[in-house]
């Protein structure tokens, strides 16, 4: 009795001890690899949702810049435009000027003598202020640096020449050309003044035609566009015959054609 329990122990031991060799070299994963191939798993799509953000961060980075050039483009291109606006002006002032000038070396300084000037309080004849050459080198040297286009020192020789001789024949004119150096500069406010003050002190002035052309295209520049039309149908119907009304035409035309 004792033989066979002894024997029947040992045979389940071996059965055992075969089990668990077959089992060692199953193919089956154990429950420690199949929780590695899951976490192994679960880094790859880490892996995959960090690249995909990676990307999305890259594409708003991107779509940032692009929108940063197209600013930077618009601001170029209003600049551009500002320039060559201020360069039309320009060459607009200089044509003027030289117009001038060759009426005026074309009539001689017996040209400016139509009669008499006044500023309001006195009264100085074109013969009596000719002869003083103090007086036209002043004028001349603030006219010259207009000319050369630095319109700052024209500005203060032209406000220094009408405090000194508020009363010469040449003082209409540079009341005028001070108001076209600020307009060139874009100052509309002191430009606006300046002309303004030319046509009350100098009503009899042939500069008033081109003041008030000037006021016009003021407003039209600081978008009042109704002013602007009032002021050029008053250069129409105030002064027909001046080189300012063909100015004013065409200024009303192309206002026309904007719709302003």
């Amino acid at each position: 009795m004792n033989v066979r329990h002894t024997g029947s122990v040992a045979l389940l031991a071996a059965g055992t001890l075969v089990a668990g060799c077959a089992s060692f070299g199953s193919n089956e994963p154990t429950p420690e690899q199949r929780r590695l191939t899951s976490l192994e798993q679960r880094a790859e799509r880490v892996d995959r949702q960090l690249e995909n953000l990676n990307l999305v961060r890259v594409a708003e980075s991107v779509d940032g810049v692009e929108a940063k050039l197209r600013e930077l483009r618009g601001e170029v291109e209003r600049l551009n435009y500002e320039l060559e606006s201020s360069k039309r002006r320009e060459r607009q002032l200089y044509l003027d000027i030289d117009k001038r000038l060759q009426r005026l070396e074309q009539s001689g300084v017996g040209a400016l003598a139509g009669g008499t000037v006044t500023d309001g309080s006195t009264q100085v004849s074109a013969a009596e202020v000719a002869s003083d050459p103090e007086i036209q080198k002043a004028y001349g040297t603030a006219f010259d640096l207009l000319k050369a286009g630095k319109f700052d020192a024209a500005i203060r020789s032209f406000r220094g020449f009408l405090s000194d001789h508020p009363s010469s024949v040449y003082a209409d004119n540079a009341q005028y050309w001070l108001g076209e150096a600020y307009y060139v500069k874009r100052e509309y406010g002191p430009a606006k003044q300046a002309f303004s003050e030319m046509m009350s002190r100098y009503p009899d002035s042939p500069k008033v035609p081109d003041s008030l052309l000037k006021l016009a295209y003021i407003d039209y520049e600081q978008g009042r566009y109704t002013d602007a039309r009032a002021t050029l149908q008053r250069v129409l119907e105030e002064h027909p015959n001046a080189s300012a009304a063909s100015l004013a035409r065409q200024r009303l035309d192309r206002m026309d054609r904007e719709g302003r």
